[in-house]
Parts: structure tokens; C-alpha cells; sequence
């Protein structure tokens, strides 16, 4: 290296020095403010322990921070900055660090140009924003940066982002730090335009009037590791709402979360990855958990006791495709227990147990569209009309390849009452009850059984297996019927006008009222 560029080097070191605050006036010598205002770019200023614990108030007017620099406050709390209006201004193209500092009663906290802005072990509680911006706590600049590691935000409030805002093109990464009690109309914590990264915090009980109790998105979010706990919002997303942006949720738990739509999440128009989290006792009158009207993907979730007036855990009104998750014991109103489709859904691989609703369809109503069940297993879910499974009118649903056992319904259709065009194919229907008609299955719409197990089923009345009223057609190819019971047509029972055709089946164990109406039975075995 030559020795004119090691000698530069040596003096750039040298250069970066540390200033000490002496007091904790407003300004004059020894003051925060004019120690920012002596230092160079790269310096580091600290607080004297002489002066600590200490509270600095700012008269009136904040800091302008206009070159890099570092601001180490003490351990433990014992240094807090406020003002009527903000504490820092960080200027454009600078590069800041802060840590261990307490910022309170301000007029927003912070607000950053396109800066980058590191913040360490940080408390952020009672600031206001008190105009058309958002973030009480932070507004994050335009294209600007920032890290926060470590941080508190407490009781913040402001129009848009509680605690903090980020607009378009900037980039928050946040870690190991909490959000406690903010608000806002829109995003009660965080309301953000840009790329966030959010790991290992906490979001508890925060609050919207419009959407997203502890969240607002429509630019492009990722968090994983975090809880959503207790956060509320008047109307949509009592965690979150990701209104037309992107949004991956991965090994997050979301619990007791409120809204008057989407307990947890409102995905609106907007496109949602979700994997391994866990969703339980979220509660809303439309979507307990997620109220989807954009695309979501779900795999590998857990959906527990939430409830709903209507759809307790999960209402898709786009479309959604679900993997792998487990939905258990949660409760919707009028219909569809753990879930309710009115766009396009196909579930695969996923268990739905002691889901319940007072209408039809305990675990899924297929309210309209289309739904497609494959690799699945229904078991003791109740309702009103279809304990496992309701499917209404305007309604596509095929099932394949899964198992319905152990579901009830009060009125018909243990497992699945169908007003719509219903397919089982390859499905084993196993100890379902109805107190009325149909044990596993009661149809009044277009229905298609191919290679099914009906086993043990029962009804009060009548189709121990099967009930097809005056409304529906019914085919049957490759069935086995088995110990089914009913006081009429222990197996089937058709009132329909049309005849039902069984072919290539198998009636066993049904006793001596194995079928009730007009059924041709071809190339089968009854006895």
C-alpha cells in the first residue's frame, strides 16, 4: 500500500471521535444538541453517567441530524428524550445508529429522509402524529432504510402506521422487539407501502378503526416467528390486512385476534403465502381467522376454536389452495364450521375435526364455485344439514380419495348434504349419523358416487347411507354398502322422480330394508 494512502487512512481513523454529554439542557455547551451539532460524520456521542438517569426535553424544536453518526445511550432505560414536536430529523443520504435510547411525548418520534437508520435497544411509547403523515413512533423516509433490533413501541397513536409508517420503495427489516397498545385508522402499528422483513416480535394488542389491528400492507411483507396477540380492528384484519400486496407468513402464531371481517387477516386483492402457523381464538362475523379476496396459499397451518358468525376459521372468496393444515374445533355460525368457499378452493392432505355450525356445512360449506377435496379426512364435525360437508346449489364439489367418519348432522346429511353437483370418488363414508335422513349423505342436487365405502352409517328416518329427495339425481358405480341403518332404505333411500342407478356394487349388512323407492341395482351383490 502506498504510504500517502496508509497516512490518509490513519487520519480518517482519528478523526471519528467521541462526544460526551454533560447535561441534559435543551441546548448550550454539554447539551445533546450541540454535541450533534460539533460532531463530524462517523463520530459517536455518549452520555456522561454523572447526568443518569436522565430525561432530555427539547423546548419546542428537535434535532436535525445532517451528517452520520452514532448516539449510544446508557443500559437500562436510563436516558429519555421528548418533545412537543419531533425529536429527530434524519437528514437525506446519512447513515445513523441509536441505541439504548427512551424517545416519549413527541409529535412523532422520527422522521427520516432517504437515510438509513439502524435502531438498538430502543423504547418508543405516547408520541402522537398529529397530521396527514403516519408513525408516531418512525416515519420511515422514501427509499429510505431501516433496521430495528431489540425495540419496544408502546401506546403510540397516529392516522396512518401507530407507531410506524414506511412508504413506497423504502425497506424495513425488524427483529426481536415488540408493539404493544398502538393505534391508528389504518395499520394500528405498522402501516406499510414497502419492502418489511419482520422476525421474532411481538404485536399485541393493537387497534384500527379501518383495517389491520397491528398491520397495514400493500407493498411486500415477510414475517416469520412472530405472535399476534389480542390486536383488534373495527372493520377488516384484526392483525393484518395485506390490501393488493404481497405477503409471506411463515411459523407465526395469531391468537385471539378480532374483527368485524377477517379476524386475524383480510387479504384483499392482494396475493398471501401462509406456512406452519398457528391460528387459534380468533373470532369475526365473517372469516374467523382469514377472509380471503385476493389468492392465498396455505400449507401446513393449524386453525383452532376460532369462530365466526359466518365461516369460523377461513371465508375464500378468490381463490385459495390448501395444504396439509389441520382445522379443529372452531365454530361458524350459519355455515361453514372451520370454512366457507365462495370462489375457487382445492384442499389436499388436511384433517377437519369437531368443527360445528348451527347451519350447514360443520367443517366446509361450498357456499358457491367450485371446491375440490382431495386427500383429506373429516371426523366429528357437526351441523344443522351436513355435518362434515354442505354443499348449496350453485356449488361444485368433488371429493377424492379422503374419509368422512364420525360426523353428525341434526337434521340430514351426516357427512354431506348436497344442493349442488357433488362427485365422491375412491372415498370411504364411515359411522356418520343424521337424527333425520341420510346418514352419510343427503341429496337434492346432482350427486356422483363412484368407488365409495359406505360403512355403519345411520339415520333416525330414512337412507341410512344415502337419501335422495324429489329434487336430486343420484348414480352410484363401484360402492360397497355396509351395516347402514335408517327405518327406511337402510342403504338408500330415493323419493326422488328419477331412478337411482347402482352398478357394480356391493349391499351387505343392511338388513331386510336395504333400499326404500325406485333403484335400479345392476351387476351387484345384496344380501
Amino acid at each position: 500500500m502506498p504510504d500517502d494512502l496508509y497516512d490518509n487512512i490513519e487520519n480518517e481513523k482519528e478523526e471519528n471521535s467521541t462526544i460526551t454529554v454533560t447535561n441534559s439542557d435543551d441546548n448550550g455547551p454539554g447539551s445533546l444538541r450541540q454535541s450533534v451539532l460539533n460532531a463530524k460524520s462517523g463520530d459517536t456521542i455518549d452520555f456522561s453517567s454523572a447526568i443518569l438517569p436522565a430525561i432530555i426535553y427539547l423546548n419546542g424544536k428537535g434535532i436535525v441530524i445532517d451528517k452520520s453518526l452514532t448516539i449510544n445511550g446508557p443500559a437500562e432505560g436510563r436516558l429519555t428524550i421528548s418533545c412537543s414536536t419531533t425529536i429527530f430529523y434524519i437528514a437525506i443520504g446519512i447513515t445513523v445508529n441509536i441505541n439504548n435510547v427512551y424517545l416519549t411525548k413527541s409529535n412523532r418520534a422520527i422522521k427520516s429522509g432517504s437515510a438509513t437508520l439502524h435502531l438498538t435497544n430502543c423504547m418508543f411509547y405516547d408520541n402522537t402524529g398529529n397530521d396527514y403523515e403516519g408513525g408516531a413512533a418512525i416515519n420511515v423516509g422514501y427509499r429510505g432504510f431501516l433496521s430495528i433490533s431489540s425495540c419496544k413501541f408502546f401506546n403510540n397513536k397516529s392516522i396512518s402506521g401507530g407507531a410506524i409508517e414506511a412508504p413506497s420503495l423504502c425497506e424495513v427489516k425488524i427483529k426481536d422487539s415488540v408493539f404493544f397498545n398502538n393505534s391508528a385508522n389504518s395499520g394500528g402499528a405498522i402501516a406499510s407501502s414497502g419492502d418489511v422483513y419482520i422476525t421474532d416480535t411481538m404485536f399485541i394488542n393493537n387497534s384500527a378503526n379501518d383495517n389491520g389491528g397491528a398491520l397495514g400492507n400493500d407493498g411486500s411483507i415477510t414475517i416469520r416467528g412472530s405472535t399476534f396477540s389480542n390486536n383488534k380492528c373495527t372493520d377488516s384484519g384484526g392483525a393484518i390486512v395485506n390490501y393488493a400486496g404481497r405477503a409471506i407468513i411463515e411459523n407465526n402464531t395469531f391468537f385471539d385476534n378480532t374483527a368485524s371481517k377477517g379476524g386475524a387477516i383480510w387479504n384483499m386483492m392482494g396475493t398471501i403465502n401462509t406456512t406452519n402457523n398457528t391460528f387459534s381464538d380468533n373470532r369475526a362475523n365473517d372469516g374467523g381467522a382469514l377472509l380471503n379476496d385476493g389468492t392465498a396459499k396455505i400449507a401446513g397451518d393449524k386453525f383452532v376454536n376460532n369462530t365466526a358468525y359466518v365461516c369460523g376459521a377461513i371465508h375464500n372468496n378468490s381463490i385459495t389452495n390448501i395444504t396439509d393444515a389441520m382445522f379443529n374445533n372452531n365454530g361458524g355460525g350459519m355455515y361453514g364450521g372451520a370454512l366457507g368457499n365462495s370462489g375457487n378452493i382445492a384442499i389436499q392432505g388436511s384433517t377437519f375435526s369437531s368443527n360445528k355450525c348451527t347451519g350447514s356445512g360443520g367443517a366446509v360449506a361450498n357456499i358457491s364455485n367450485i371446491a375440490i377435496i382431495t386427500n383429506c379426512t373429516f371426523s366429528g364435525n357437526t351441523a344443522v344439514y351436513g355435518g362434515a360437508i354442505g354443499n348449496y346449489a350453485s356449488g361444485i364439489v368433488n371429493i377424492i380419495n379422503s374419509t368422512l367418519s364420525n360426523n353428525s348432522a341434526d337434521k340430514s346429511g351426516g357427512a354431506l348434504v348436497n344442493d349442488g353437483k357433488t362427485l365422491i370418488n375412491n372415498s370411504m363414508l364411515i359411522s356418520n349419523s343424521a337424527a333425520g335422513d341420510g346418514g352419510a349423505l343427503a341429496n337434492q342436487g346432482a350427486a356422483s358416487v363412484m368407488s365409495g365405502t359406505f360403512t355403519d352409517n345411520s339415520a333416525r328416518i330414512s337412507g341410512g347411507a344415502i337419501v335422495n329427495y324429489s329434487s336430486g339425481t343420484i348414480t352410484g358405480i363401484n360402492i360397497i354398502f355396509t351395516d347402514n341403518c335408517a327405518l327406511k332404505g337402510r342403504a338408500i333411500a330415493n323419493f326422488g322422480i328419477n331412478m337411482v342407478p347402482v352398478t357394480n356394487s356391493t349391499l351387505s349388512g343392511n338388513g331386510d330394508s336395504t333400499i326404500f323407492g325406485e333403484i335400479i341395482i345392476t351387476d351387484s351383490t345384496v344380501f
